[in-house]
């Protein structure tokens, strides 16, 4: 098993793999199905992600078969607030074959080192409430919980 940082030539399977961790969401409560258009989507946000500097995906391979990414960016906050800038993972997904393997694990220490080369020295990320799996990994990891949002249907 081994992480690289994903190149235009990996842009279909991270589509393959984005729409396993999107099925997988549907299970949970406030599931946001794909737009009809949601490969071009992803297919334009990855292409412009890999000509910045400010954003990382990384992928994982075991044996020729794709089994995880991360997509990580340096987010600009308002200028009302004294820090500017945060990172924050979009997406991580691991193929369930290779879930509690310690990919996730390594996916993390890849994302600190990246975003500390950066100067960067926090970083954020959403999870579905009802994810518990997720959320006592990012608990382990040392994520604190720091937001709630709520939602009403009208």
């Amino acid at each position: 098993m081994y992480i690289y940082r994903a190149t235009r030539n990996d842009i279909f399977y991270l589509l393959d793999m984005w729409k396993r961790l999107s099925d997988y969401h549907m299970r949970f409560e406030d599931y946001m199905e794909p737009s009809q258009n949601w490969r071009e989507v992803l297919i334009s946000l990855y292409n412009d992600d890999f000509d910045r500097a400010d954003r990382l995906i990384l992928i994982a391979k075991d044996k020729g078969k794709y089994i995880g990414f991360v997509r990580v960016e340096i987010k600009t906050i308002s200028s009302i607030f004294q820090r500017k800038v945060t990172g924050y993972i979009s997406d991580i997904y691991i193929d369930e074959e290779y879930r509690g393997s310690g990919l996730a694990e390594s996916f993390m220490k890849e994302v600190r080192n990246w975003l500390k080369s950066k100067r960067i020295y926090d970083v954020r990320l959403n999870v579905n409430s009802q994810n518990i799996r997720a959320i006592n990994f990012y608990k382990k990891m040392g994520f604190d919980e720091v937001n709630k949002t709520f939602k009403l249907n009208i």
